[in-house]
């Protein structure tokens, strides 16, 4: 699920650049804003992640 995500966050990294480039720039900032959250959210899953193999 974790790399799930990681992918997803990068395909969203460049939908934001495609969208500033075509002049949308307060549309890419929102989504720049979410890849920013999706990705602390990635931090706490592989957290979650290491906590449960030392176990």
């Amino acid at each position: 699920m974790l790399d799930h995500n990681t992918h997803h966050a990068a395909e969203l990294d460049q939908m934001a650049d495609k969208l500033a480039a075509d002049g949308h720039e307060k549309a890419a900032e929102q989504i720049r804003k979410a890849v920013d959250e999706f990705q602390k959210g990635n931090l706490y899953l592989g957290l979650a992640l290491s906590l449960v193999k030392e176990a």
